[in-house]
């Protein structure tokens, strides 16, 4: 077969493999290889049979990167090549419209995309600041999600920039002058730190809408429902996250005096935010995404842990809508001491809602008196212990409703006298007080600690990190006076407390890199020495700051009022919060949040399709070692991601700073959040990676979230539904969900396993309870552990 090359200019030739390796050997430039012609053949041999009998120059290109892609798990040095060709394609393109970029800036201004201001700047000065050997510092995985998510396009959706003028745009978006420009393009150009993804997509450009995380809380009344849904609109629209407050909706069944009538609950009116989270499309580029926060003691409970369920009426069900409980101390206490639980109508018992700690136990037991008297008209009593472990069924099953601690957020609350903190945000971090009137804001960016390491002296390099923070808090705080508000709420609440959600991402990398295992003693002090580094100096900065452009305006309020804050004054009134950098991290090359590696291969279903995630430090510490190659891959690969088992490993390295995040305990998970709380203002956003045999422990582990201060918990993932999956090696097949560091003899005797239940099952309830449970009839669904572990409909 003559295969036949088009170029670029039109002409054709005939396809020579010669200049084929010649293009692959170019890629090597500057590279340290053991086997450079190893190396080209593999990509060649991969390649060969892909290519058609007629065929562009740029489908060539094309056909090239997705060939060194395929190998990237066999070696970190095909994600070095393979972003080389991706950034060749990229640039060609680019170049291809514009000569520079100040260039593509006037594009950009003159087709819409980019606001005119953004050309006021020393452009010329700007562009000899650009460093194109930054683009050496991303990998495949981050530079793909950058071109596809992030990159400004055309009206015809073709991409307008290269890596670092994306980086410069965002800086240019945020910074002042040209020196805090610079000064921010060379912080996140390094990958030293990111701002968060509604940031990266809009500053500089026409949208300018930067916060991530909004907060509203709805009134009991028709009016406020559908003025917050109209509000929650616009904020999805303009790429933030929501979460709202809804435990002021009257129950069900409570009375509406002026219909003569009875309410419908909220379950109807968290429809219609279903409805519209389903349909409005973040900035384009995603969909939109709303939590509801409701406390436990509110009658609707019940209906409430059933809205993401899979099954049942749809009416009563809400699949794009995330849920979670903000629970009261009172009602784990009585969870705990096995008292019982009482729900109650918000409507008969309004004093509840914004009540906490010894005030809200005061309220709720005087509650309590009056329906037992006969004073109240709806209300409930339950086992307390009971309905907590139906609720934690629920967790296990669909992921929420996630828990987060009502008394911890108002208990640090920094501004008491402005309003309580109503809820959390989406991803449970934020910790800002917000009313009906007030929409809590944040503003989010994170530190990656893993670029702020002294390698020669294992450990921080404490003065760089300083000066990076507070780059940040320049820029954040730079941020909310160029921010685009969707509403007048949301536009008051910042410019009266000026939040900021500094956070951080590389923890777990860190770790390794200091050698320091993830679930030791050792990793928790260092996470309270990072957290407490980084608050001093956030508030050291922000009080400098308050100087020069004055304190959060609020603070100001109370002190001519005669009832100042005890603290000194501040820009901001917030400045710490953990998020949980699922895309950001991504963009850095690096691990999310301060979560510990998910496992050392898997893969991983983002916006950008597929990828295969390979712990690129276990790959460099066994090649010091002699010990990466084909087999020790195929080893790891088959035993889900984990090195735990592989006996030839013994001895040779430290297998504890290599477990997955099933293999570390949930307790130890609890740990490293707990020693990060102690210090951040506002809340860590922590999801909870449960393996299969602690299911049964659900119970002590979030007892044990709460009794150590965390504020917020997010997902709890079993290992059984895990969001990533064990590698195969096709990327488009799916492997089995179990497995991630599981001993493999359990796997084997599974059926035995369930054998083994059944027969258990009989034993204490029956035959008849049992058959109807293994008919799988979605009715006969239990809630009991056991039961469950044997019904094929929960399987």
């Amino acid at each position: 077969m003559q295969r036949i090359v088009v170029k670029r200019d039109g002409t054709e030739e005939k396809f020579q493999m010669k200049k084929l390796i010649n293009a692959i050997f170019a890629l090597f430039d500057g590279m340290d290889l053991p086997d450079d012609w190893e190396i080209a053949f593999r990509i060649a041999k991969e390649l060969d049979l892909k290519i058609p009998e007629r065929v562009t120059t740029e489908e060539l290109d094309f056909l090239v990167l997705k060939a060194i892609e395929q190998l990237i798990p066999n070696h970190y040095i095909y994600d070095t090549l393979a972003t080389r060709q991706l950034k060749k394609i990229i640039n060609r393109k680019i170049e291809r419209r514009f000569k520079s970029f100040k260039e593509a800036l006037e594009y950009g201004v003159k087709e819409g995309l980019y606001k005119e201001d953004i050309l006021n700047f020393d452009l010329n000065k700007i562009e000899n600041a650009i460093d194109y050997s930054r683009d050496d510092l991303l990998d495949y995985f981050g530079l793909t999600t950058l071109k596809d998510r992030y990159f400004t396009k055309d009206r015809n959706g073709e991409i307008i920039e290269k890596p670092q003028w994306f980086f410069m745009r965002v800086a240019l978006g945020i910074g002042n002058n040209e020196e805090e420009v610079i000064k921010i393009y060379n912080k996140i150009s390094k990958l030293e730190y990111l701002h968060s993804t509604p940031t990266l997509y809009n500053s500089g450009t026409i949208t300018h809408q930067y916060s991530s995380c909004y907060v509203n809380v709805i009134s009991d009344s028709l009016e406020s429902i559908m003025d917050k849904a109209k509000e929650t609109a616009f904020l999805a629209k303009y790429a933030g996250g929501v979460g709202t407050d809804i435990t002021r909706i009257r129950a069900t069944g409570s009375p509406i005096k002026s219909l003569n009538a009875k309410s419908s609950g909220v379950i109807p009116f968290i429809k219609i935010f279903d409805t519209i989270v389903n349909a409005i499309q973040q900035g384009g580029r995603r969909r939109s995404s709303q939590v509801m926060y409701i406390q436990p003691w509110h009658m609707d409970i019940e209906a409430f842990l059933d809205l993401r369920e899979t099954t049942g009426n749809p009416y009563f069900r809400t699949p794009s809508l995330n849920t979670a409980l903000w629970m009261p101390d009172e009602i784990m206490r009585r969870i705990k001491e096995g008292e019982p639980l009482y729900l109650f109508d918000p409507a008969e018992c309004p004093e509840l809602v914004e009540s906490w700690g010894e005030d809200f136990a005061k309220k709720y037991n005087e509650c309590i008196k009056k329906a037992e008297s006969g004073q109240l008209r709806l209300w409930k009593k339950l086992d307390s212990r009971e309905w907590f472990r139906r609720y934690l069924f629920k967790l296990a099953k669909t992921g929420h409703p996630w828990l987060t601690f009502k008394d911890r957020h108002n208990e640090n609350n920094p501004c008491p006298q402005y309003s309580v903190i109503n809820s959390s945000n989406l991803c449970s971090e934020i910790s800002i007080p917000n009313s009906p009137e007030s929409t809590a804001v944040c503003t989010l960016a994170s530190v990656n600690l893993a670029k702020h390491i002294d390698k020669e002296k294992k450990d921080i390099d404490w003065d760089k990190l300083k000066d990076t923070i507070e780059t940040m808090v320049l820029a954040l705080d730079n941020i909310l006076d160029k921010n685009f508000y969707p509403s007048e709420e949301s536009k008051k609440n910042t410019m009266d407390l000026r939040p900021l959600g500094i956070g951080l991402m590389g923890f777990a990398e860190t770790l390794v890199e200091l050698g320091i295992a993830y679930d030791s003693d050792e990793a928790v002090q260092f996470a309270e020495k990072v957290a407490k580094f980084m608050r001093d100096t956030a508030y050291a900065k922000s009080e400098e700051l308050a100087k020069e452009r004055g304190p959060f305006p609020h603070y100001e309020e109370m002190k001519q009022k005669g009832n100042p804050y005890p603290y000194p004054p501040r820009r901001n009134a917030v400045l710490l919060a953990i998020a949980p950098t699922a895309s950001i991290s991504i963009i850095a090359g690096t691990t999310s949040s301060i979560d510990s590696y998910f496992s050392n291969v898997y893969s991983r279903d983002t916006l950008s399709g597929k990828f295969i995630v390979v712990n690129k430090q276990l790959m460099k510490k066994l090649e010091e070692l002699d010990m990466w190659n084909e087999e020790m891959a195929e080893k790891i690969k088959a035993d889900g991601g984990s090195i735990q088992y592989i006996e030839e490993l013994d001895g040779k390295i430290n297998k504890e700073l290599f477990k997955g995040a099933y293999e570390i305990h949930p307790k130890r998970q609890i740990d490293i959040a707990a020693a990060f709380q102690k210090y951040i203002d506002q809340a860590v956003s922590k999801s909870i990676y449960i393996e299969e045999d602690l299911r049964d422990d659900m119970f002590d582990i979030y007892m044990y979230a709460w009794e150590k201060g965390l504020k917020s918990t997010y997902y709890c993932f079993i290992d059984k539904t895990i969001k990533g999956e064990k590698y195969t090696q096709k990327v488009n097949k799916r492997g089995t969900r179990r497995g991630f560091g599981l001993v493999k003899e359990r796997v084997k005797n599974q059926e035995e396993d369930i054998q083994h239940l059944e027969k258990m099952a009989r034993e204490k309830y029956g035959d008849e309870v049992v058959d109807k449970v293994k008919s799988g009839n979605i009715e006969a669904c239990p809630t009991d552990p056991l039961l469950n572990k044997i019904c094929p409909s929960c399987e």
